[in-house]
This record gives C-alpha cells, sequence and structure tokens, in this order.
C-alpha cells in the first residue's frame, strides 16, 4: 500500500511500515439447506496501522488534521445543521430546497439579502471556536457548490459550479468587503469569482459566516455540500480536491450494454466477440474482441443517444492479449455515421508490458492519462468535440487498430456520457442506467486503499479513526557521514479501523 487517499488527497506511506490486523467478532453465522452447508459468516474487524516518511511540520498538521476528519459538513438533505449537528445562525431567507439541487435530496436556499452563519465548535464541543478549533494558527478552506447564473458572476452556463475558497485574514462581522488574504478556485482554477458580500469569516468568537448579498439584491443562489476546513488547502491539494468532490456527480451510462459484447453490439464479419479467459477488474466475466483478418476500421461498435450537442466523454476499459495474436494498437472512435465522420479517433499503442500510450489519429478532443486499475487492466477515456445529439453517433473499438491487420485485445466497462469528463464506471445491461449518489463528499475518513473507484459498490470500503494520529517533532535522518535533527519535519504514526 503506497499510499492513503482520503477526499482525493494522497497522503504518502512508507511501504515498511504498513500492517494489517483481522480480528474475528462474535459468533460464525451458518445457514443450511437440507442439512447441507450452504453459507458461513463471521464479522471481522481490519485494523491498519502505518507512518508517513518526514513531512514538513505545517503540512504534516494538515495531514493529521484531513486524516482526523477535523472539518465541519453540511449537505442540507435533512435539515440547516451540520453531519456532526453543529449549530447555526440565519439572519433569515434561508431555507432547504428539492430545487435546484446538487446531491442527495436538497440544497441550501438563499433569497436576497439573507445569511447563512456558522457557529462553528470549539475544542470542547462548544460554540464560539475559530480561535480554537484553528483559525488563529493555520487559516481556513470554505469548499461548496454554487448555482450560478450569467447575471450572476459571467460564468459560461447556468449550473452547479464548485468554489474553494481559502484564507488567514479575518473580517468584522457584517462588513461588506471580503477577507484580504483569499484565494479563490472554480472548477479547480484559480481566479477571481466577484463574490462579493457572499463570504465572510468573523474575526470575533461569535463564528464564520456565509452569506449570499446585501439588502436590495434581486438575486438569489442556491448551495449544497459546504465543507468547512479549519486550515488552509494547499495549493498542490486544490485539483484533486475538486476532483473528488466532482467524482459524486449523477452519473448516466448511454451505452445500453456496457459489458456483454455478444449482445447489442454490432460485430463487422472479421470480428469475433467472446468471453475472456480472464476476469474483468470487479471479478464478472470480461470479453475478448479478436480480428480474425486484416480488414481496416473493423470491429465492434453501438449506438450512443447523446443529449445536447458538444464535447462528449467516452471510457473503457481494457488489458493487452499475450498469446497467441495481441494487438500492436487498439483504436476507439467516437463516430458520427450521419455526418459520416469520426469526431475522434484515440489510438491505444500497447508496451510490451501490457501499458498503454494514448494518441490522436483523427478529430479532436481531450486524452486523459490512462489509469492503471490492477491485473494488467487500464481505464481509457476521451473526449470528442463536435457531437451534434441528433444525428446518429456509435462508439467504435477496433481491436487491431484501424489499419488492415489482426490481433485481439481485453476489453470491459465501456461507458458514454453528457459529460466532458469521465465518472465512475456504472454497467448497463439493455438500457441506459442512472445512479444518483446521494450526499457528496465527507471531511474523512472516506479511504480508498487501492487508488481507484471502479463502481460505488466494489471496494469502498469505510474506515473510522481508531486512537490517534501520534506527531513526532523531531526526526532523525540518517546521512550518509551521520545523524542530523530535522526540526521542521514531522512523521504520522496512524491507526485505521474498519468494521
Amino acid at each position: 500500500m503506497p499510499a492513503l487517499t482520503i477526499n482525493g488527497i494522497t497522503i504518502p506511506i512508507r511501504a515498511d511500515s504498513f500492517s494489517e490486523d483481522r480480528t474475528s467478532i462474535g459468533d460464525v453465522y451458518q445457514r443450511s439447506i437440507g442439512g447441507a452447508m450452504f453459507s458461513s459468516m463471521v464479522s471481522q474487524r481490519r485494523r491498519f496501522r502505518f507512518s508517513t516518511p518526514p513531512i514538513e511540520a505545517s503540512l504534516a498538521e494538515k495531514y493529521a488534521m484531513l486524516i482526523e476528519g477535523k472539518a465541519q459538513v453540511w449537505n442540507f438533505d435533512n435539515s440547516l445543521m451540520s453531519g456532526a449537528g453543529v449549530t447555526y445562525y440565519v439572519s433569515g431567507g434561508a431555507s432547504t430546497s428539492s430545487s435546484p439541487k446538487k446531491y442527495g435530496t436538497q440544497s441550501l436556499a438563499l433569497t436576497a439579502g439573507s445569511g447563512f452563519e456558522l457557529q462553528l465548535p470549539n475544542k470542547f464541543g462548544l460554540p464560539g471556536g475559530w480561535t480554537t478549533y484553528g483559525f488563529g494558527r493555520t487559516g481556513w478552506t470554505f469548499a461548496f457548490w454554487m448555482f450560478s447564473t450569467i447575471a450572476a458572476d459571467g460564468v459560461a452556463a447556468d449550473g452547479w459550479y464548485h468554489y474553494i475558497v481559502t484564507g488567514v485574514d479575518p473580517v468584522t462581522r457584517g462588513a461588506a468587503a471580503n477577507p484580504f488574504s483569499i484565494r479563490q478556485y472554480r472548477n479547480g482554477v484559480l481566479g477571481s469569482y466577484g463574490f462579493g458580500n457572499m463570504l465572510k469569516v468573523d474575526s470575533s468568537s461569535t463564528s464564520g459566516v456565509f452569506a449570499y448579498a446585501p439588502a436590495g439584491t434581486t438575486l438569489a443562489r442556491n448551495f449544497d455540500d459546504l465543507v468547512v476546513l479549519p486550515f488552509v488547502l494547499p495549493d498542490e491539494w486544490v485539483s484533486s480536491f475538486y476532483a473528488y468532490a466532482s467524482s459524486f456527480d449523477d452519473v448516466t451510462n448511454l451505452v445500453t450494454q456496457s459489458q456483454n459484447f455478444a449482445a447489442t453490439w454490432s460485430l463487422s464479419a472479421n470480428c469475433s466477440a467472446s468471453v475472456a479467459p480472464v476476469v474483468a477488474p470487479n471479478g464478472t466475466s470480461a470479453f475478448l474482441l479478436n480480428m480474425t483478418s486484416g480488414a481496416g476500421s473493423t470491429g465492434a461498435s453501438i449506438v450512443v443517444s447523446y443529449t445536447g450537442d458538444g464535447e462528449k466523454v467516452v471510457s473503457l476499459y481494457l488489458r493487452r492479449l499475450g498469446v497467441p495474436s495481441p494487438a500492436a494498437v487498439t483504436d476507439i472512435n467516437a463516430y458520427d455515421a450521419t455526418a459520416v465522420v469520426s469526431r475522434h479517433i484515440v489510438r491505444v499503442t500497447w508496451d510490451v508490458d501490457g501499458t498503454p500510450t494514448l494518441s490522436t489519429t483523427s478529430g479532436s478532443g481531450t486524452r486523459f492519462a490512462p489509469v492503471d486499475v490492477g491485473n494488467g487492466w487500464w481505464r481509457v477515456s476521451f473526449t470528442a468535440t463536435g457531437i451534434v445529439a441528433a444525428n446518429s453517433n456509435r462508439v467504435f473499438i477496433y481491436p487491431a487498430g484501424t489499419s488492415a491487420a489482426t490481433g485481439g485485445v481485453f476489453v470491459w466497462g465501456v461507458q458514454a456520457e453528457n459529460a466532458t469528463r469521465p465518472g465512475l464506471y456504472l454497467p448497463t445491461f439493455g438500457s441506459t442506467a442512472t445512479r444518483t449518489p446521494g450526499s457528496g463528499y465527507s471531511p474523512a475518513p472516506l479511504v480508498d486503499m487501492a487508488g481507484d473507484h471502479l463502481e460505488y459498490d466494489i471496494n469502498v470500503p469505510q474506515f473510522r479513526v481508531f486512537g490517534r494520529v501520534e506527531a513526532v517533532d523531531h526526526i532523525n535522518v540518517k546521512t550518509s557521514k551521520n545523524y542530523r535533527t530535522m526540526p521542521n519535519a514531522k512523521v504520522l504514526n496512524v491507526t485505521l479501523e474498519q468494521q
């Protein structure tokens, strides 16, 4: 286990420090049918221990707070309280609303001139404590989704946008100005987004202030999944944090048969589809697509019905075939049959060790870095620009490329979405499918031990912090000549438990 990921942020781990203990809890539950054993089940507790390498002290403190869940989250699904029951003060005109909402069932709705003020707890669990909560030492981070309009702040289109705002300096409660030290990110991009009077942080012991607009304005806004961290989110964490927050978007897979290539898919005469002798990334059956004769631009295809014109994303899982006939390249094509044009053909060039490299042979779009999901499988994702939804669109898989070549490739989990970045994989079995994840992200510990989520219900263990994170102030580091002390570095010793 080279690393631990919490909220998309990777925490380095010394490989030689990782250990795992398993303990059975309670009795073994057994089921039988006609006297024959049918199943046996026992609950287990898994405890993980590890240490980090030496980390710069201020960064180590932020890692520790992240692991220990030192944050507050408001998802607004049931009330205006935080997930930990933290109280609040509302200046009026604030409520929950079922539309529009980003996640779950409801969002925070603010009318013109209204505000939503947070009563953040101090270390004793009582209101009044940015100072004891960490504000005076490490600053603050507000992350939230906001439904923006063109009239409000000049965004490209009406819709939900993710904002990350960090700062150190407070302002006086009720002041019209923002703190001077803030950084503003929208969808992971640093900039100035005209928050005006929307966000204020109080310097007194009363609260942090999350406000919409001064009285007299006519705009109303909705917010969802507000996360407050008692430290300044480091620059290098912002893109990962945004990607993690976005990964909880609703997912609709427009490919009606994502795993069974012997059904619904159209196969050319020289392309065969058969159950593969290897398992798919989720343990089910994968398929082998094999070109038995050298005909160019042939393979397997399926119709995709997009909603709305523009840029769309396609993703799938591939594994290089070994012997006897591996393909040197595999091409994926987002094809418009009405206009007779390839919107984007992405070539997967296979290294001898099974590592793919992506390139564009026709059309345009974004190629994402292939994701290694283990056991030789890679998730390959790309976008295609210029999609016309009213046309007949298809996704083509050319196992041996568009040239006249033979060879095969293992394939599984094809997905096409009305989006510009790949969502978490959602299987389909004859029709499109949509999954609404529910509430959004959580401060910690939502832990991904493997480094990749294939599906929401696969390999997504839920962990809670057990014991403590121990910070060691002084680290002895061995050099070629002697030992030296690094007073500004810390090692975190962590214990996590899954039950």
